[in-house]
């Protein structure tokens, strides 16, 4: 299958991911992804919107292995949004996946007021 047709079959989501992880790519595969999503009528909106689950993924992703012991959190970069939102999704995100984290601690106190009582 020629790489015309490989793109023609993807999702606008699909090819915004390749556009944005382009570093995985042969730079021909790039382009005609950016020819393909530059034809479809997709608006700016639309488009913001996908990079910003696109960015949320690439978060969640990096939040299921981060430890803060084991050093600094890095965040994503992306291609179409600015470091600014990035950064917002990003912690909009890590404090979500603190209150996971905090949801599944083990409170002392609410065992020992129980076997106080």
């Amino acid at each position: 299958m020629s790489f015309e047709k490989k793109i023609a079959s993807k999702t606008d989501f699909e090819l915004a991911e390749i556009l944005e992880n382009r570093e995985n790519y042969v730079p021909q595969f790039v382009e005609f992804a950016e020819f393909e999503l530059s034809n479809r009528s997709i608006s700016v909106e639309e488009f913001k919107e996908i990079a910003k689950q696109l960015v949320i993924q690439k978060v969640k992703e990096a939040l299921k292995s981060y430890s803060p012991l084991k050093g600094k959190f890095n965040i994503p970069s992306s291609h179409f949004l600015t470091e600014e939102e990035v950064l917002a999704i990003t912690k909009v995100e890590f404090e979500a996946w603190l209150e996971r984290k905090e949801d599944f601690g083990f409170d002392v106190w609410k065992y020992a007021v129980g076997a106080i009582a």
